[in-house]
């Protein structure tokens, strides 16, 4: 096709009814003015000034070559400018203690030049980001950051993120080569640092048994006080040898202090001077001294006769049982489309508070014997009522499993005045898992391990450890849903018909309501009423006449420890054995070494200091644990499947086995819940008088303590009822 014929330009031509077009297509040469604006433009948009070659045309790889030219010159400046931050914070900082903690390291990080973050968070976000910062980001500009120090004063720089790594690392694996792997990279300290500062651990802790320990909460004046309560337990370990022998038993212990405003100060860190030592030298005079005394296991305890019984106002158990009954209730209502925990996240809807105080946790210097000793018993006695005095305590009070509890009341009824200010506490945590055992032996064989494996909640191995209370993570979650679903089958056969008021309470948003206001409903407290017999419990205490004042130093804050910042406590027990024990109890450092007593004792001495390093560094990743993040059982994922372990039990009851409220059971027996056939008599009324029993039995059991002429004493067995 010819476009041009006789020097007419054919497309020109057709462009001539319509001007504009025929302007633009025609155009060739633009103003002057408007190349001009171009480059000007141009020049602008790369921050400096452009050379235009008139009528030529520069080639791209120049253009870009300026371009990554210009950006190398800035990133250089900024590298420059944080480099001489970092350094100017490095010369500034104050040195660590030795060996570092980790709170002085913490509290070095919290020093880091916001500069070096600031970089790093805007390095890592998006680029129209501009809400709150992730935790991700957050969390790694820390690392980083930590990062840029070590790296630029050469690993001399000790930070937080690169002691944990290190130490944390060690303690967990006790393995050698991760870890100069990871230093190499710049994530963590160098493994000869790690041998000095464990070493350095060690020899603090030999300098703190031979001198007064000091906790890092002390009270601020005269006549305040700390709330203080310890935990000491056994820790064994078998290790392994070339002889295929060895084991490490030592007592630990924790002491735990709340915090209160204006009462309390902390105290300095102790250090000791700093050393490259790498071995700690082990002598008999480091280790602990051992007190020698002559204890009578069968000593009979003091006589309780002629001491005032107090009765326990049942105020407080009724609120709880309160508390159960409208959770059972809402629960109930909200089947359909559950949107209310289990238990314990309901309670923290209901109870928590804003912004509490967590328990101060100090790992105490290991005791380098068994706790089963009279010795030991007596050492740690010691050792918690000097660092209760300086509490300004009247008591000292001492949580133990049922095991080292009878050694210590062996000890004090030796010589009761002497120790008379040593209270007892048997832990929560051991004493549930005793009640567990006690449900296990009631439902077993009543159908409860078929339901239970039919549900899908254990398999026929673990129904065993449920049975036994060994279990107790899965004992919560087995009995819980087990008898939620049994209650629930008792409110429709019985009580279908919820107050209207705990309906809407059940429907409403969580914490829109106070569940208190609730109670007090007459048709809530009419409903409660014929929900369950009422019967007054009264709890015999001895404590105000033994120990007048020690009920009040632990009432408000001293029998449980929060590990959060929302009030919701644990049991003093459970909290040792899921930081100390759960940490120390790894493959770092023991296998292969349990000849060797130098490096077993600094091993030893070493795993409260270690145990804490671990528990940072799991802070750091964000892996920290469910137990002191108690928020976890709110998600709604946890909620549903709550739900589903009620109706898993609900429908092996309907569909397999025997629904225990049908109309058509005779109600004055018991059923077995596999075959439905009626237990025999002598089974039913053994079962139904278990409560009453018991308490006959304590209280024979109570007048040998206060009947003088009884010929029976503490120490005489109780007949076993057949």
């Amino acid at each position: 096709m010819l476009i041009e014929v006789g020097e007419t330009d054919l497309i020109a031509k057709e462009f001539q009814k319509h001007e504009k077009c025929y302007r633009e297509y025609t155009r060739t040469v633009r103003k002057e003015t408007l190349e001009e604006n171009c480059d000007e433009k141009f020049a602008r948009e790369y921050h400096s000034p452009v050379v235009v070659i008139s009528k030529e045309c520069l080639q791209t790889q120049t253009l870009s070559n300026t371009l990554q030219f210009s950006n190398k010159s800035v990133v250089k400046k900024s590298a420059f400018a944080l480099r001489d931050v970092a350094l100017k914070f490095i010369d500034d900082v104050a040195d660590n203690p030795w060996p570092p903690t980790v709170e002085s390291l913490n509290e070095r990080a919290s020093k880091i030049p916001e500069l070096i973050k600031f970089f790093y968070i805007h390095l890592l976000s998006k680029k129209e980001q501009h809400h709150e910062v992730s935790e991700r980001v957050n969390r790694l500009a820390d690392s980083f950051s930590q990062d840029i120090l070590s790296a630029i004063s050469n690993g001399k720089f000790i930070s937080l993120k690169h002691a944990s790594v290190g130490l944390g690392l060690h303690s967990i694996t006790g393995q050698k080569f991760p870890i100069k792997v990871l230093a190499r990279l710049g994530h963590s300290i160098t493994y000869d640092q790690i041998n000095q500062i464990e070493t350095a651990q060690a020899e603090l802790v030999d300098r703190f048994q031979s001198l007064n320990l000091s906790l890092p909460l002390q009270p601020a004046m005269d006549g305040c006080k700390v709330s203080t309560i310890f935990w000491w337990d056994n820790f064994d370990k078998n290790v392994e040898t070339a002889l295929g022998s060895g084991s490490v038993h030592t007592t630990p212990g924790i002491a735990f202090q709340e915090e209160r405003d204006g009462s309390v100060v902390r105290n300095e860190e102790v250090s000791i001077p700093k050393s490259n030592r790498r071995s700690f030298h082990f002598t008999k005079e480091t280790g602990n001294a051992h007190i020698h005394a002559t204890i009578q296991p069968k000593k009979e305890p003091p006589s309780f006769a002629g001491m005032d019984i107090n009765e326990e106002d049942p105020d407080a158990e009724k609120l709880c049982s309160n508390y159960l009954f409208m959770w059972k209730s809402v629960r109930f209502v909200s089947s359909g489309d559950q949107i209310h925990p289990r238990f314990s996240g309901w309670i923290i809807t209901q109870l928590q508070k804003a912004e509490s105080k967590k328990t101060s946790m100090t790992y105490l210097p290991p005791i380098s014997t068994p706790i089963t000793e009279y010795d030991t018993i007596i050492q740690l006695f010691k050792v918690s009522r000097e660092l209760a005095k300086q509490s300004n305590m009247s008591y000292t009070h001492i949580t133990f499993d049922v095991g080292a509890a009878i050694k210590a009341f062996h000890v004090i009824w030796n010589r009761p005045t002497f120790w008379s200010d040593i209270v007892i506490h048997l832990g929560d945590f051991h004493a549930m898992m005793a009640f567990f055992a006690v449900i296990g032996r009631l439902v077993s064989g009543s159908g409860f391990e078929e339901i239970v494996f039919q549900a899908g909640y254990c398999t026929s191995g673990n129904i065993t450890g449920v049975i036994s209370g060994k279990h107790y993570n899965r004992c919560w979650l087995v009995h819980e849903a087990f008898s939620e679903a049994l209650e629930r089958l008792f409110l429709v056969r019985f009580l279908p018909n919820i107050p209207e008021v705990a309906a809407e309470f059940a429907r409403a948003p969580a914490g829109s309501k106070n569940v208190r206001d609730i109670l007090s409903d007459e048709n809530v407290v009419s409903h409660i009423h014929s929900y369950e017999t009422l019967k007054e419990r009264c709890l015999k205490e001895y404590l105000e006449s033994t120990h007048p004042g020690a009920r009040e130093e632990i009432e408000n804050v001293g029998l449980s420890i929060r590990r959060n910042t929302i009030g919701i406590g644990q049991a003093v027990d459970l909290a040792g054995e899921q930081t100390y024990m759960r940490n120390a109890k790894t493959a770092g450092g023991v296998t292969q070494f349990a000849v060797k007593e130098s490096t077993v004792a600094k091993w030893v001495m070493n795993r409260p200091y270690q145990t804490r390093f671990a528990e940072s560094l799991m802070e750091i990743a964000g892996l920290t644990t469910t137990t002191s993040n108690p928020k976890k059982c709110l998600r709604p994922s946890e909620i549903l499947k709550s739900e589903k372990m009620v109706d898993n039990v609900l429908s092996a009851l309907e569909t397999q086995f025997i629904n225990p409220f049908r109309p058509d059971l005779e109600p004055d027996k018991l059923y077995n819940l596999v075959p439905g056939y009626p237990a025999p008599e002598n089974v039913c009324k053994c079962l139904l008088q278990i409560g009453a029993t018991g308490k006959e039995r304590m209280e024979e059991f109570e007048t040998r303590l206060t009947d003088n002429t009884s010929e029976e004493k503490f120490f005489n067995p109780i007949k076993k009822l057949r």
